[in-house]
């Protein structure tokens, strides 16, 4: 969302850096949100179909040529399966818990053929029940082959979904390497907890 004031953003061995977040999009780079933005006048399936069709949409010509959607329906109920919200399809988003709306902002972004998907806080505001469950889809995504960058401050349930993280602590990385090791580091519990762990 954010051009770099230096340094280049490589995606494989393509710089992405100077493009616009279409261009990024059509690259292979998806993002979801923290504050999910669904279209709130399409129904939850409709918002995944719209994504599914960035193919055709990406292109004025291709976009007055479609005549079937048959594909990207078919394509956006895998990905409502996939996440887990197929029952949701024709509700409105106004409709649904905060969960679904997670799960939909994921859909979304799965269909649109990501290379590299960015998951910005999805557990904020879930409460316990419902981001353990997230948490199993994207481990169970990782296991399809869906390479994730995950932000998140859920410390219990990002230990269960990645296997190396980087910590930051305003701005600055204090740490990086396999979880188990980063989340008994001092510096990473200081920074986290709010002081030195007590020594036994």
């Amino acid at each position: 969302m954010v051009r770099p004031n230096e340094g280049r953003v490589l995606l494989q061995d393509r710089d992405v850096s100077g493009l616009g977040v279409d261009a990024r999009v059509r690259a292979g780079l998806a993002l979801t949100h923290q504050i999910v933005r669904p279209f709130r006048s399409l129904t939850v399936l409709d918002n995944v179909v719209l994504a599914a069709g960035h193919g055709k949409t990406g292109n004025v010509f291709r976009a007055l040529a479609a005549r079937s959607r048959e594909r990207e329906i078919s394509r956006a109920r895998e990905l409502l399966t996939l996440t887990g919200i197929e029952g949701y399809a024709t509700a409105s988003p106004n409709a649904v818990p905060l969960g679904v709306l997670k799960r939909l902002e994921v859909a979304r972004a799965l269909a649109t053929d990501p290379k590299i998907l960015l998951l910005d806080e999805p557990l904020a505001g879930l409460n316990n029940v419902e981001a353990a469950r997230l948490a199993d889809t994207f481990k169970q995504l990782n296991s399809l082959g869906v390479t994730m960058v995950l932000i998140e401050h859920n410390i219990g349930q990002l230990a269960r979904i990645c296997p190396r993280v980087v910590v930051l602590d305003n701005g600055r990385k204090i740490g990086e390497g396999a979880t188990h090791e980063m989340l008994s580091d001092p510096a990473v519990v200081a920074a986290y907890v709010g002081k030195e762990p007590v020594s036994a």
